[in-house]
């Protein structure tokens, strides 16, 4: 064999060789990869023919918005989503905002009570079921509430101004500490304590305390209302020939101021109520003797509760007697009109 039939056979070999190789390769998405020529003319460019590879589209869900990888360009992950979408959070606190908006106001609108309606639905369940009426609802007006308030603060200044002339009347038993006035809405009470006035153990009041009662009698004359003496006692017991108990020396130390305050006529007897509460009703706890001495006493309280229809004072009244003596001394005067 010559040197000429060698590279002949050669050159056979090698292309047998590459047309198997050729025959062999396989791209990853299966398909065969045709063989090239690789003999090309001279000045001819050369041109390379690509085959896409086949792609799967997916849909990918992230942050609640639907991305679409593939071919195309898509937002990365993590982003927020593009125009006409909503992240799922937003979606879901939008939902929860409503429903609680929703929840306030039906308990909003079932804390609106129509008592009209009410009060008819009332009835006729109570007439279906064959009994008597619940409950009479009345409708409160707002001008009944003021108009009760205004008749309150007018006894409450009927009756400071009848308190006050009781304290300049009896202004030296007050100072001695023997009396005491107070005054609330429609009630005065003329507070007779145990000292000066009676002694331990004792319903009869004491010779120097009678000067006293007459003045209390006279200053009640001009003073409207019902009249209630009522006695009081501390939380020590008694038990003597002549009391057998607290309730009984509470009576009897009542009926004593009660006989002073009719003694002449002066005052009516339909005015008077007695009552006696023995320890009951304490003004103080009963743990000290200074205490169980305020306790011990006589109350003479009178009620203007009822005296709606009568003329209050008026303010001129109310000052000339709250300046009696400067009145009476010339320095002032008073004039009503």
């Amino acid at each position: 064999m010559g040197v000429d039939d060698r590279d002949d056979a050669a050159v056979s070999l090698d292309e047998s060789a590459g047309s198997a190789f050729e025959d062999e390769m396989v791209l990853p998405g299966g398909d065969a990869v045709a063989r090239e020529d690789f003999t090309r003319a001279e000045g001819e460019e050369e041109t390379e023919e690509k085959h896409p590879t086949p792609m799967v589209s997916m849909l990918v869900l992230q942050q609640g918005a639907f991305v679409e990888t593939g071919v195309g360009a898509s937002p990365a992950v993590g982003q927020p989503a593009g125009e006409g979408g909503a992240a799922g959070w937003l979606v879901t606190f939008a939902d929860m905002m409503t429903l609680l908006m929703c929840f306030f106001v039906l308990l909003f609108s079932f804390s609106q009570v129509d008592v009209v309606r009410f009060r008819d639905v009332a009835r006729s369940m109570a007439a279906a079921l064959g009994g008597a009426p619940l409950a009479s609802l009345v409708d409160t007006e707002v001008g009944q509430v003021l108009a009760e308030k205004a008749v309150a603060g007018r006894q409450a200044q009927t009756s400071e101004y009848y308190a006050e002339l009781l304290r300049r009347e009896l202004r030296d038993e007050v100072a001695r500490n023997v009396l005491a006035v107070d005054a609330s809405v429609g009630i005065i009470t003329i507070r007779i304590l145990q000292n000066g006035s009676f002694a331990s153990g004792s319903a009869d009041l004491e010779p120097q305390f009678l000067p006293t009662a007459r003045k209390i009698r006279d200053a009640l004359v001009g003073i409207p209302g019902a009249l209630t003496v009522a006695g009081h006692t501390d939380d020590a017991p008694i038990r003597t020939a002549r009391f057998r108990s607290n309730w009984e020396l509470a009576g009897a130390r009542a009926f004593s101021v009660m006989y002073a305050l009719l003694e002449d006529g002066v005052l009516p007897d339909e005015r008077f109520v007695l009552m006696g509460f023995a320890h009951t009703r304490p003004l103080l706890e009963n743990d000290s003797e200074a205490h169980r001495a305020q306790n011990r006493r006589v109350e003479i309280v009178i009620d203007q509760r009822d005296l709606a229809g009568q003329e209050r004072p008026g303010s001129a009244d109310m000052l000339g007697h709250g300046l009696t003596d400067e009145v009476s001394g010339g320095h002032l005067q008073v004039e009503y009109r």
